[in-house]
This record gives C-alpha cells, sequence and structure tokens, in this order.
C-alpha cells in the first residue's frame, strides 16, 4: 500500500512539473503573440515591412502549409497531412492549447477560463481520460475508464482532500476520508 502511494505522488509531482512548463510555454507564446498583433496595431500599412492580412499561411519547401495564422483558428501548426497537431487559440472564454496525436481526438488541451486552468487528456476515440483542473471549489485530478466513466476522482476543498473509487454501476466503492 505504501508503494502504490509513493508511485501515486511522483506521477502527480511529475503531472504538475509538466503543467507548470505548459503553462510558461503557453503565457509565452500568447505574449509573443500580443506582442507581434500590437506592433502590427501600430504601423499603419504604408509603413514599410508591415503585413496586414486576414490569415498568413506558411508553407514548406513542398507548398504544403505547416502553419495557418488566422482570427478564427489562432496559430494551428500542421503536419506533412495537413492535420492540426498543435493549435494556439484565445476566444470568449479564454486561452487555450490543444496538442494533438495521429488524430484530431487524441491529445492534451490546456485552457484557462472564469473557472481557472484545466488540462484534459484524450484517447483515440476522443474520450477525457484524466482532467487536472483548479478553481473557486479547488483542485480536481480525474480519471476515467475508456467509456468515459469516472472512476478515480482526487479532490481538495479548502483543506479536506478526498479520494473515490467510483465503480462500474457509478457508484463510490471506496473513498476516503
Amino acid at each position: 500500500m505504501e508503494r502504490e502511494r509513493t508511485d501515486l505522488e511522483v506521477r502527480l509531482a511529475r503531472l504538475e512539473r509538466s503543467q507548470r512548463r505548459l503553462r510558461c510555454l503557453v503565457a509565452t507564446m500568447i505574449a509573443l503573440i500580443v506582442g507581434a498583433i500590437s506592433l502590427g496595431a501600430t504601423a499603419t500599412p504604408q509603413h514599410p515591412g508591415t503585413i496586414v492580412a486576414e490569415s498568413l499561411h506558411l508553407v514548406d519547401k513542398q507548398g504544403q502549409v505547416r502553419i495557418l495564422i488566422n482570427p478564427r483558428a489562432g496559430v494551428s501548426l500542421l503536419d506533412e497531412r495537413r492535420r492540426p497537431r498543435a493549435v494556439l487559440s484565445v476566444d470568449n472564454t479564454g486561452p487555450g492549447l490543444a496538442l494533438y496525436g495521429q488524430t484530431s481526438k487524441a491529445g492534451a488541451i490546456f485552457n484557462v477560463n472564469d473557472d481557472g486552468p484545466a488540462i484534459a487528456m484524450r484517447d483515440n476515440d476522443g474520450n477525457t481520460r484524466a482532467l487536472l483542473t483548479t478553481g473557486a471549489q479547488g483542485a480536481a485530478l480525474i480519471m476515467s475508464d475508456e467509456g468515459a466513466n469516472e472512476r478515480i476522482a482526487l479532490l481538495q476543498h479548502g483543506d479536506q482532500p478526498s479520494l473515490s473509487f467510483i465503480d462500474r454501476s457509478r457508484r463510490i466503492a471506496w473513498r476516503a476520508p
């Protein structure tokens, strides 16, 4: 039992480090984009070196679009098959970063909205399998099975943590405290 707790603590610490690094990456990317937009907004279109466009497509040597920038899609990094693999965007709820695997279903989504920051990890079927979030109610780490049913919930409300295991019939099988 003590060994399992240590493994969980180690994995949670790695996840927290990864989340901090990704937050820094997102903040840096947002700062760069905001800076670029600010520079573009202050320059007049007649100013040499200024590009004014509704969309920007950066292509590779074969002419394939690899980076797409526009107000609707944000900044999208595309693979050789033109599939989005990383998307940085801002909407009316806040900034978000989506990283995709081989399909647009699998991946990780990082966002910050009015409720606070969240990280969702999705499987190949698009089901959220792990969710890490913080907000006014506290912090939560929720893990789900392949059917997107919550199975493990680690919650922190105020100074009261709890750990729950949920069975297949969606009833709490075990809880501490």
